[in-house]
């Protein structure tokens, strides 16, 4: 049986300490955002920028996550693919 606890860390290609510190880095610099853009929200002359910059940057950040998922995908595929010629 799959430990919880690794299963999706694993899948992401983490261990459970870098998906751990990975979440927990996201989680900070959300809520971070989130009270900015509520500040911003009644004033709306503090932290004009501060929304669009924090979508671009974690955009960016998912975007390079994902490709290297797909990237790695690619290459099991390829190792599966490659030992099954040598075993016929």
């Amino acid at each position: 049986m799959a430990n919880p606890f690794t299963k999706h860390p694993h899948e992401v290609g983490e261990s459970f300490f870098e998906h751990f510190f990975e979440a927990l880095y996201l989680f900070v610099r959300l809520t971070y955002s989130g009270l900015v853009m509520f500040i911003h929200a009644f004033l709306p002359f503090l932290f004009t920028k501060t929304a669009s910059r924090t979508i671009f940057y974690f955009h960016g950040r998912f975007m390079k996550r994902f490709a290297s998922m797909e990237n790695q995908e690619k290459e099991d595929k390829s190792l599966e693919a490659s030992s099954a010629a040598v075993e016929e």
